[in-house]
């Protein structure tokens, strides 16, 4: 992949647009021209937070039908994968240079075939600072040495709350139909109502006296979608993706409000939002 410079404004602007949702995120503001690279195809961009950043990354594509994986690495630490029968092995290619470090740089492509069984792990966890009171959710995908981490804060929010979200988040990113998923959990409200069947009771009442409604509601077509186990683990008890979770979630929602950023309010929080009537 080359990159070059396409367009000569001063300064531009970078959004995502999820077609799905209609929704616009922005990703970063006033590039100057000496800070941002176009492909020469014109589908790609790279750009520079700061002198001082730069960005390694693993980009990978998957054939749905042949199960075929290729993948390319620029700077970043080499993915494991488990296979089904529970060994695990490393996508094995060289680490080209980071993103848009120099002018055609060219990176290798492996190839890999993923067989039935190849499985996707979700951790998530939520964290609300005075509970109710700034929060935040934090959530790490893997699937075939893939990571994708994902996280957000609110100025007002619950722990249920964000232990709920963070399920919900990492489920809407999966991108494919019927995927084998493990969510792994130390939120004993949220594994508990799927696992023992509080929240197929709670759709047949129409979710009547039932906190967070809104959540479990958008929830529901999820678990649907996919074939979702859930597991509960023991919080802050050493468990490295639940760890990560948990810095995510802080730093997303009173680590951030330390730091004077304004946070967004979670527009479905409620004062009584906390706990649950069954």
């Amino acid at each position: 992949m080359r990159f070059f410079n396409k367009w000569n404004q001063e300064k531009i602007d970078i959004y995502a647009i999820d077609l799905n949702t209609k929704t616009v995120e922005t990703l970063t503001e006033n590039l100057t021209a000496d800070n941002y690279l176009i492909s020469r195809g014109g589908d790609m961009i790279a750009w520079q937070h700061g002198d001082d950043r730069f960005t390694s990354t693993k980009i990978t594509t998957m054939d749905m039908k042949t199960g075929i994986l290729s993948y390319a690495n620029a700077g970043h630490n080499p993915p494991l994968l488990k296979r089904a029968n529970g060994s695990f092995e490393y996508l094995k290619t060289r680490a080209g240079f980071v993103l848009a470090g120099m002018e055609g740089v060219r990176y290798r492509i492996g190839e890999l075939t993923l067989n039935p069984g190849d499985r996707l792990f979700l951790y998530t966890d939520g964290a609300s600072s005075g509970n109710p009171g700034p929060g935040g959710y934090g959530v790490v995908l893997k699937c075939a040495g893939r990571v994708m981490e994902l996280s957000e804060g609110f100025s007002m929010t619950t722990n249920n709350r964000m232990e709920l979200l963070a399920v919900i988040k990492g489920l809407e990113a999966i991108r494919w139909q019927n995927a084998e998923v493990h969510v792994t959990s130390d939120s004993s409200y949220v594994v508990n109502a799927i696992n023992k069947g509080w929240l197929e009771n709670w759709k047949r009442k129409g979710f009547v006296k039932v906190k967070n409604p809104d959540l479990w509601m958008r929830l529901s077509p999820l678990l649907d979608k996919h074939r979702v186990a859930f597991h509960w683990i023991k919080g802050h008890a050493g468990h490295p993706e639940n760890e990560r979770c948990d810095a995510l979630a802080v730093a997303a929602g009173a680590g951030a409000v330390a730091k004077g950023v304004a946070l967004p309010p979670d527009t479905g929080y409620r004062p009584d939002d906390e706990g649950t009537l069954i």
